[in-house]
């Protein structure tokens, strides 16, 4: 290497890392934006039952299971906390994710530093590093928090291992210190991803690499480290373990067109999509496979030729160690064989050998004087750099929500079964097209009663919308027959339409494909029970019962989609049928090992079908196995205000708010009980503590403006009416209630247009529309009163005989 040539004065050399944390968070900056994706974040986030809670026996169960075959318990539970602190806000976990890469890009600034990168080479490798475009899917999706948490406890061991190098090389005592933060490292590591598993022999290449000679030693004071994680990576990967199920050439060929695609993204990041599928037909006459080959050859000779090159040598082996483990020679249907992020940290010794090459090139040119050429060189850097961090920022925007995501997967391959499916489900959130779909079955209706109909220009693309997402399925459906999730969505999509036989149809379809696919049978009973056909409900849960391998959730599940049918009909054969399956899970239960969440569950259950005592019994039962349990806690306290034994639902409440003093529903539920006993001052007190643990609570506000108007103190229940409209507008007994109150500040103007918002949002609200009524006819609004007047009575409203008599007075002189 030549001899180093300072740029900046040691003393600015903090600046370095502030630099390029900024720039790497303005590059992800459009990441705080996005929303939550129905791409794997329900799985492990939203709908993950193990990130709702951080009691002991949810801690103890995210530590004994996998999500999707894979064991990161780390991961799961920092999702917890994640949950726990932040709720359901993403931007908030997308900040996250952000400030950990940017920590994984500064540790490896200070790994370039260790082995021995100048300031401006470790910089440059530092930026290469958090500004490529590859990482996009690592930082900007929620999911992918396991790579960018890995790799912060990976390289923290890397570092601490260059800490020991050093020790070691000055032979100084205590060096075991730093083994144990490696270890400790490389666990945390493993726990959050398996990947981890090569940091063993990364540390290898970083001994080679430091000139250590290789000796037992070196293999022993590591042997620990490969014990821990080999067995923990045993755990994912042994249900992960394939055989190639092509010919020899074929394996060959796969293999090495996942090889060279890694190479090629790094290298040219030109098309970034969440999904990449293997070409066809796996033939060297395919013209990627060829190309693949021929690379891989060439990569072989220049290993073979820069063999000496150390620099080289250490950043292909710090790739191909990292990725080896994900290089496939089968082409079983898996979403993703390649995929951006399993780039996240193999990339680290590219960026490395960038920053060594740079800094080469600017010291020779320094050297030799050559001042434009090292401006010319350093612009060209900056220009790859600002290119790169440009790239990242719009990529970011492509995972800002569904819709984005899929459209642009489909732009590059129009085909890709999962991208329409995923559009689809998309686009069905979406107010335009649950209108279209309002639309579309209206039309139906009229269809089927034989009525004439024509669509005005804004129905015809209502009726475009839903043609475009049948279309969007059915051509998902053809592209991959044997994809199961196709078929069960058009069945959904038809029979939210009306179209029930082309429900069924579909629904049938995907029982054909895979018998297993169980949630099926949940929506074939949904619909036969529209249909009214209850015995077809029944064999319909039957077999999803009958599903192998079946969890508590799938007993839940029936049980809660019986109690559902049980809401609109009386029937006994159904009432049987439910009992029926509440016997299999309480004895499915007593089979396994006692757990406070199980009883949970059957208390809720219990609570449902209104057998309050042995509700109680099985909250108590969860309570006994884990005592702060809060939702069990509160569920009980529930039970108890529903049995108005107001003391102890308080005590319960108060168990609950012990254990975290955020839960605004507590406070709620406190307030109501001193409300109840008369106790406003309390209730008033415990109300606003609940607005202090959730700001965003409407109800909390309702609560507390009732309070006020209850005490006489209008203007703040004004206030506190307003805040809870702010919040969630929808609710008419927010607006009916305010405007009781500006009637009785002398407000006639401002009570009328509170209650039109009562009869917009819904127009049976006989009060409302009688007090409209009375105050417009007190206003001498006549024709008003007139029309409120009306609709009151035809809601059933018997006035008094006085007004009576004036409206008719007054109607009749109107009509002269």
């Amino acid at each position: 290497m030549n001899s180093p040539k300072r740029f900046f004065h040691p003393r600015l050399a903090w600046i370095f890392p502030v630099l390029i944390a900024a720039a790497v968070f303005a590059a992800y900056q459009p990441a705080l934006h996005s929303a939550f994706l129905r791409w794997d974040d329900q799985t492990h986030v939203y709908e993950n039952p193990q990130t709702q809670s951080l009691g002991t026996q949810n801690i103890k169960d995210i530590f004994r299971s996998k999500v999707q075959g894979i064991y990161i318990p780390l991961t799961v539970l920092s999702f917890a906390v994640e949950h726990h602190f932040v709720q359901y806000r993403p931007e908030l976990y997308h900040g996250i994710n952000i400030l950990l890469h940017i920590l994984v890009t500064l540790l490896v600034y200070l790994f370039a530093l260790q082995l021995g990168l100048q300031q401006t080479g470790a910089v440059l490798a530092a930026l290469f590093f958090g500004l490529h475009p590859m990482h996009v899917e690592s930082v900007a999706w929620i999911t992918e928090l396991k790579d960018v948490l890995y790799a912060v406890f990976y390289m923290a061991a890397v570092c601490v291992y260059g800490r020991y190098l050093r020790a070691w090389q000055m032979n100084q005592p205590k060096r075991l210190r730093y083994w144990v933060g490696i270890i400790f490292f490389g666990v945390l590591s493993m726990l959050a991803k398996p990947m981890a598993v090569s940091l063993p022999l990364i540390l290898l290449l970083v001994d080679w690499f430091r000139g250590r000679k290789f000796s037992d030693g070196i293999l022993g004071e590591k042997i620990l480290l490969f014990i821990l994680l080999g067995g923990l990576a045993f755990v994912t990967y042994s249900g992960f373990a394939r055989t190639p199920v092509q010919t020899v050439l074929q394996a060959f060929l796969i293999w090495s067109w996942c090889l060279v695609f890694y190479l090629r993204q790094f290298l040219l990041p030109l098309i970034s999509v969440p999904i990449f599928r293997l070409p066809a037909p796996i033939s060297l006459a395919t013209g990627e496979y060829l190309w693949s080959a021929v690379v891989f050859v060439l990569l072989v000779w220049s290993v073979f030729r820069l063999r000496k090159n150390r620099w080289f040598m250490f950043a292909f082996l710090f790739f191909f160690l990292s990725i080896f483990f994900l290089l496939r020679t089968d082409a079983q249907a898996d979403t993703n064989i390649v995929a951006d992020r399993f780039m996240y940290l193999p990339m680290t010794g590219f960026c490395l050998y960038i920053g060594y090459g740079c800094q080469n090139l600017f010291n020779r040119l320094y050297q030799k004087k050559k001042t434009v050429f090292l401006v010319l060189a350093v612009l060209l850097v900056t220009g790859v750099l600002g290119a790169a961090g440009v790239r990242t920022n719009q990529q970011t925007e492509v995972w800002q929500n569904d819709t984005a995501l899929w459209r642009h997967q489909l732009k590059y391959f129009p085909d890709e079964p999962i991208a329409l499916n995923g559009l689809v489900a998309a686009l069905r959130q979406q107010e335009l097209y649950k209108k279209a779909e309002a639309e579309y079955r209206g039309m139906l209706q009229l269809h089927q009663q034989g009525e004439p109909w024509a669509p005005s220009e804004e129905a015809k693309k209502s009726i475009a919308r839903v043609q475009y997402l049948i279309k969007s399925l059915l051509r998902a459906h053809a592209v991959a027959p044997d994809y199961v999730d196709i078929p069960y969505k058009l069945g959904n999509l038809f029979q939210d339409l009306g179209l029930f036989q082309e429900a069924v149809l579909y629904y049938k379809k995907a029982v054909d494909i895979d018998p297993g696919y169980t949630k099926v049978y949940l929506a074939l009973a949904k619909l036969y029970f529209r249909l009214g056909d209850m015995n077809r409900v029944q064999l319909a849960l039957e077999q999803y019962l009958k599903a192998p391998h079946l969890e508590e959730k799938d007993f839940l599940k029936v049980i809660t989609l019986y109690s559902k049918f049980l809401e609109t009909t009386d029937s006994m054969p159904l009432k049987e049928a439910r009992n029926k399956v509440v016997r299999q899970y309480v004895q499915f239960v007593n089979d396994k090992s006692p757990q406070a969440e199980s009883f949970f569950n059957l208390g809720t259950v219990y609570a449902q079908m209104g057998d309050i005592p042995t509700a109680i019994t099985a909250y108590q039962r969860a309570l006994a196995i884990e005592p702060h349990y809060a939702a069990a806690l509160y569920n009980l306290a529930n039970v108890y205000r529903g049995l108005r034994q107001w003391d102890k639902a308080e005590a319960y409440y108060k168990k609950v708010l012990a254990l975290n003093s955020r839960f605004s529903e507590a406070y709620l539920n406190i307030g109501l009980i001193y409300n109840i006993k008369g106790d406003l001052k309390q209730a008033e007190r415990y109300y606003q503590s609940a607005v202090k643990a959730d700001p965003q609570n409407a109800q909390a506000y309702f609560d507390l403006a009732y309070i006020y108007e209850q005490a006489g103190q209008l203007r703040k229940a004004i206030a506190s009416y307003n805040n809870s409209i702010n919040l969630n507008s929808k609710n008419p007994e927010a607006y009916y209630n305010r405007g009781n109150v500006y009637l009785k500040l002398n407000k006639p103007e401002e009570a009328m247009e509170s209650y039109l918002k009562v009869v917009a949002l819904n127009p049976n609200h006989l009060d409302a529309w009688i007090n409209l009524a009375i105050t417009a006819f007190n206003q001498r609004q006549y024709q008003s009163a007139i029309k409120y007047y009306d609709e009151a009575v035809l809601l059933g409203y018997e006035p008094p005989a006085d007004f009576a008599a004036a409206i008719k007075k007054e109607r009749s002189r109107q009509q002269k």
